[in-house]
């Protein structure tokens, strides 16, 4: 098993599983894009946590606006698109981050009808799966 050393879209997300229980996983998720590694507790929670991490990478734009019933603080607003996004880390940086249990990378190329879709890759960098909604996501996260 040799281990994938190419570059990093700023619009992928590397998906370290740390813990699982059963159906259940956490972890954290990093990127390029990202200046922090974000924590997930759930398969339910990876999904808002990659919904976010898009949001504050400004790409791929999500297809509707996301309403809030709460008032924004200044610089709060992660939802507009950002063209050239911001690249915080070197792909060697992520490279070198993998979970205990298991590693994915989630290349999202688009978000239409308040779904994800993209491809799904192993730490040797082999498509695993496409997706086209959440739930296709998840089912590939789960089987890999």
């Amino acid at each position: 098993m040799e281990k994938y050393l190419g570059g990093f879209p700023v619009n992928s997300i590397r998906v370290c599983v740390d813990e699982q229980d059963k159906d259940e996983i956490r972890g954290t998720i990093c990127g390029v894009g990202l200046e922090h590694e974000l924590p997930f507790y759930n398969m339910t929670n990876l999904i808002l946590v990659i919904e976010e991490a898009l949001n504050r990478i400004g790409t791929p734009q999500a297809y509707q606006k996301v309403r809030t019933f709460h008032e924004e603080k200044a610089g709060e607003n992660h939802s507009g698109f950002c063209g050239n996004p911001t690249r915080y880390k070197e792909a060697s940086e992520i490279h070198a981050r993998e979970g205990s249990i298991k590693t994915l990378d989630i290349v999202v190329s688009s978000r239409q009808h308040t779904s994800m879709q993209g491809i799904v890759k192993n730490i040797e960098g082999k498509v695993v799966g496409e997706f086209n909604s959440d739930l296709d996501l998840i089912k590939l996260i789960a089987d890999a």
